[in-house]
């Protein structure tokens, strides 16, 4: 479960807003009672590892992942390996917790400027510290993923897939990675609340896939699936994908959520026909709402 919404009104189409503290305490129980293992954190998100630390029992059994602060520099130093080592104990603190199973690269680009090395080798040192078990970066596209894997073999990688995006599947990248022992963890499987809304509530930036919409609609009423059922179908049927990350605002979306995997279907339908190339479309950082 990705965590961004405990800490700030996170995702275009949340109409919540920031989770309450007790709706937190409540869906986090519901969580861990309905076999949810990980929670993706940052420091960038507001206050959610704060909100965790207050919430979380010491004795909890969560897989917690965080991240590091973005550099956006073309020149990685010793300075920025000591900061990355800095904010892990930061985060740590606001998680109350002794280590973390994962620490991921916010913006995977800073391990490939000049001195990228030096976060590659600061992580592997908490590693042996104990600090964290589990190193890796979130990423965007197979580029990335080639020249990370040319760097050094991560323990987990975060990258987006949904149903319309099933470019690092189609490209090959995904099996490459699992093929090298890689822990993947997929993001945004409903593009951020995309592919949940009616097609009458699309907003007019999409108008250039809206046939697309249309075949997505169609399908889902040829094979009696819900939004929620395909999106997560498509993800949990993948078996290169280890984690599916899913965002909640409120203990109604998780158990709508649950709900949706414990009653779909068990179909085999081919959901290729519905990928999306177009980058503009699929990566939220474009989208102008």
């Amino acid at each position: 479960m990705g965590t961004a919404q405990f800490g700030n009104n996170y995702g275009f189409f949340n109409k919540i807003g920031k989770t309450s503290l007790d709706d937190v305490e409540e869906i986090l129980a519901f969580a861990e009672e309905s076999g949810i293992e990980v929670l993706d954190t940052a420091s960038s998100y507001g206050d959610s590892e704060v909100v965790l630390g207050k919430v979380l029992s010491t004795q909890h059994r969560f897989r917690v992942v965080t991240k590091t602060p973005v550099f956006n520099t073309d020149q990685v130093t010793s300075q920025d390996a000591c900061i990355l080592k800095q904010a892990l104990e930061f985060s740590l603190t606001r998680l109350r917790s002794s280590h973390a199973y994962g620490l991921l690269v916010h913006h995977v680009d800073d391990l490939l400027v000049s001195g990228g090395r030096l976060l590659i080798d600061e992580m592997q040192k908490l590693v042996n510290n104990g600090l964290v078990e589990r190193i890796g970066g979130s990423l965007y596209t197979g580029e990335q993923i080639d020249r990370i894997l040319e760097l050094f073999t991560p323990d987990i990688i975060q990258l987006p897939v949904s149903v319309f995006d099933q470019r690092l599947r189609d490209s090959g990248h995904l099996r490459k990675l699992k093929n090298k022992g890689v822990e993947i963890h997929a993001r945004s499987v409903f593009l951020q609340g995309l592919l949940l809304i009616e097609p009458e509530l699309i907003p007019p930036y999409f108008e250039s896939i809206s046939a697309h919409f249309s075949q997505y609609t169609h399908f889902l009423e040829m094979n009696n699936l819900s939004r929620l059922q395909a999106a997560l179908m498509f993800a949990l049927k993948m078996e290169e994908l280890d984690t599916v990350l899913v965002g909640v605002s409120c203990i109604g979306e998780l158990k709508e959520i649950v709900s949706a995997i414990n009653t779909t279907p068990d179909i085999n339908s081919d959901m290729s026909f519905l990928a999306i190339a177009d980058e503009k479309m699929l990566n939220p950082l474009f989208w102008k709402l």
